[in-house]
């Protein structure tokens, strides 16, 4: 699912438009009814509405919500913030065939606005994806007031005072919905961390925009038809060469857990041979818990050391655990060194090259990288915003010719110009381990001939929804890392279906 800017979304409508023979007016009316009818599926009867318009076509749908929800015997009262004198003309269509059953009020500050009490719910229509500009001082006012009251909030298309392409400043003011109701694919300011928990839930829905058209965006929402399209099913006449052997390098005393995590993800990823190279008592404990791996014993009785193998192999995934010695930066330059396949680099890897960034003129071409946020910042530098950080790490991609997967809410995996937003997974995924598994994950495909890009792309998928399957049955309070490798066997059923 590509991602638009604003511009691209009102040149999308008019597509549309001109496509489908349809009026502006009646695509107005169709985003209306669909996003009425999710809230009417959640609504209580007896709950009242307090519908804020603004002037735009974004109110030209709140004001045709409102006359459904009238229809529907809801309670209904709607408010107009009338920060310029012209409505847009679907908006004032809209306007006119509402006010002939309520009357419509204009609010031009705070104190105007009723006492909200009884669990009712405030619907935001004010101002859309349109918005590049601060909000007007009354209807800042407005929305603060708005936002410390204990309604049910819901955002149609966009929060107000979010910019839906570009960063907001810290100090905006913007709507606080614990619904958004977005058209046609989520707008790229709801996937940062800056004001993206401005969102809420957030819910897409199909307006019929036209899916085939000319338009281009660098930006993908990675979705279940996303994935369908690159997944491969195992072939009848196959066997465990088939589907490639994968080393993994990780673990000193004190972190053997890392590089079993990460073992045990890449089995159930579905790689044909696995070998672990691990300190002697990290093998003892591997060969005891998941049998089904090669282990190779390091020469260093709790660290990692430098081996060379006399077997081949379709790629490495090293950096779990391994620590920050000398013996693990021996190792890894090694690798590098003597590796001409993309390999994947988690963790301590991580650290061991943002101390030594010499070591990047020796990764391989379309190596992985998969930094949380800390890690990147030492990679890449600060920045002052996720827009910054996209431009940076973008940059560092293309420099570097890596893959970088950011591993936060939405997790980002950047290829030169290209960003995948990943769809699935839970705040239950912030927790110990959890980038472990995820690197055993992506390895064990890459190691089965999926590109390092699509392996990258699956296993963000495949990760966050083996979280989202456990949050259906359990809390997302209990989830822990070992939990996702559990779940692995019903992820890949569901993506199989």
């Amino acid at each position: 699912m590509k991602i638009y800017s604003p511009d691209q979304l009102s040149e999308l409508d008019q597509l549309t438009i001109k496509e489908k023979q349809i009026s502006s007016h009646q695509l107005m009316q169709t985003a209306a009814e669909k996003a009425s009818d999710l809230l009417l599926e959640q609504l209580d009867e007896n709950q009242k509405i307090y519908l804020f318009c603004g002037i735009g076509n974004n109110a030209g749908d709140g004001f045709a919500m409102a006359k459904i929800f009238l229809d529907q015997g809801f309670n209904v009262e709607v408010f107009i913030l009338k920060y310029a004198d012209n409505l847009s003309h679907d908006a004032q269509l809209n306007y006119d065939i509402l006010e002939d059953e309520i009357t419509i009020q204009e609010v031009s500050e705070a104190k105007e606005l009723p006492d909200f009490e009884n669990n009712p719910v405030v619907i935001d229509a004010i101002f859309g994806v349109g918005l590049n500009r601060e909000l007007p001082n009354f209807v800042q006012e407005v929305i603060s007031f708005l936002n410390k009251t204990e309604a049910y909030k819901v955002a149609i298309d966009c929060p107000s005072g979010l910019y839906a392409h570009q960063a907001n400043q810290k100090k905006d003011v913007v709507f606080n919905a614990d619904l958004t109701l977005t058209f046609h694919a989520p707008k790229l300011s709801f996937l940062f961390s800056d004001f993206g928990n401005k969102v809420g839930e957030m819910k897409i829905l199909d307006i019929g925009l036209l899916q085939k058209h000319h338009l281009k965006s660098e930006y993908n929402y990675i979705d279940q038809k996303f994935i369908k399209s690159i997944f491969k099913k195992r072939e009848t006449f196959s066997h465990k060469g088939t589907y490639g052997h994968l080393v993994l390098v990780g673990g000193q005393k004190g972190m053997f857990g890392s590089v079993m995590l990460s073992a045990k993800a890449a089995m159930r990823s579905g790689v044909g041979k696995l070998t672990i190279l691990c300190p002697p008592k990290a093998v003892e404990m591997l060969n005891i818990t998941l049998p089904e791996a090669m282990t190779i014993e390091s020469d260093h009785e709790n660290f990692i050391a430098y081996q060379e193998f006399d077997f081949s192999y379709q790629t490495i995934g090293i950096g779990m655990g391994v620590g920050t010695s000398e013996n693990a930066f021996s190792a890894l330059k090694n690798y590098l060194e003597k590796t001409e396949k993309p390999i994947l680099i988690d963790a301590d890897g991580l650290n061991l090259i943002s101390q030594n960034k010499d070591l990047l003129q020796l990764l391989p071409a379309k190596s992985v990288l998969t930094p949380h946020i800390g890690e990147l910042k030492r990679l890449i530098g600060e920045w002052s915003n996720s827009f910054e950080m996209l431009d940076k790490a973008k940059s560092f991609s293309k420099k570097h010719d890596c893959i970088l997967v950011v591993k936060e809410a939405f997790t980002k995996v950047i290829y030169h110009d290209k960003v995948y937003m990943n769809s699935t997974g839970n705040a239950g995924l912030a927790t110990a381990g959890s980038g472990d598994v995820l690197a055993g994950i992506i390895s064990g495909l890459i190691a089965q001939s999926y590109t390092s890009l699509q392996a990258s792309i699956l296993g963000v998928y495949l990760h966050g929804l083996s979280a989202d399957l456990y949050v259906d049955k359990f809390s997302v309070n209990s989830l822990i890392a070992s939990d996702l490798i559990d779940y692995l066997g019903n992820t890949f059923y569901e993506t199989e279906g």
